[in-house]
């Protein structure tokens, strides 16, 4: 009896000497395409087993099962286990945008200027705006940017368009300046306008205004002036002038821009 327990003994041993020297590699060995997998990933930590590839790579840049060699040491005896790795992609690409962007009724807009994706496949990715919206119309437009990889993971991001009418402001100045003269315009309600010059030529300065009306029509804004024609005043002369408004804080004549400019008054 007493032989009969010592050799149980025994092998129980060897059996629990054999379960701490056997590499036990990881179940559902999955893996995100282009990620960073090293061998020692793939198997359960065990301080009997010294991994001799452990800290190498993976190649996992392509899509699909593969066979991988795991090279270990056991008591200084080289071992080699074959383990099956499935590379998959589940990952949705990552769109960069602004989630606000505002425009001008009837001016054009690229709604993916600076838009960027990014995708763990490393695909050049198509970005596309989902949505319907009017650029013609004032109003505010809920869209989606969308882009998908070849695996069908789809990456989304809500922007919300907001389409405004094209005005000029009242009550400030739009502003034109150099070093020797300034021009200001200034729009007032009830379609009322004032345009006041003021200049240095040599050593003195100088300045005048002119009164009219205004009305704006499409990206115009158009400005009847009358100013005196004779010296007593008796006469007046009309003019037209035609800014192109750029958005609410500038305005242009020619090559000069007037920029809005609220404490000037």
């Amino acid at each position: 009896m007493k032989n009969y327990l010592k050799i149980f003994s025994l092998v129980l041993v060897l059996v629990l000497l054999s379960a701490c020297t056997k590499l036990e590699v990881k179940k559902d060995l999955k893996f995100e395409v282009n990620s960073v997998v090293k061998y020692v990933d793939l198997v359960e930590k065990n301080d009997k087993i010294t991994l001799v590839n452990g800290d190498d790579l993976i190649d996992t840049s392509k899509l699909g099962k593969k066979d991988v060699i795991i090279n270990y040491k056991v008591k200084d005896k080289e071992e080699k286990e074959i383990v099956t790795i499935n590379i998959v992609d589940t990952t949705v690409p990552v769109i960069e945008a602004l989630d606000q962007v505002s425009t001008y009724k009837t001016k054009t807009i690229d709604l993916l200027n600076n838009v960027k994706v990014t995708d763990n496949s490393n695909e050049q990715l198509e970005v596309k705006v989902v949505g319907e919206y009017d650029i013609n119309k004032v109003g505010e437009y809920k869209l989606k940017y969308e882009a998908t990889d070849s695996s069908g993971n789809k990456g989304t991001k809500d922007l919300t368009l907001t389409v405004k009418d094209l005005t000029v402001k009242v009550g400030g100045y739009y502003m034109y300046k150099t070093k020797k003269e300034w021009v200001g315009v200034n729009f007032k309600e009830g379609g009322k306008v004032l345009r006041a010059y003021n200049f240095c030529p040599g050593s003195g300065c100088g300045g005048y205004s002119e009164s009219g009306t205004y009305k704006v029509n499409g990206d115009k804004v158009i400005i009847t002036l009358t100013s005196n024609s004779s010296e007593d005043g008796t006469k007046k002369m009309n003019k037209t002038v035609e800014y192109t408004i750029v958005d609410e804080n500038k305005i242009k004549l020619s090559n000069n821009t007037y920029t809005w400019d609220k404490s000037f008054k």
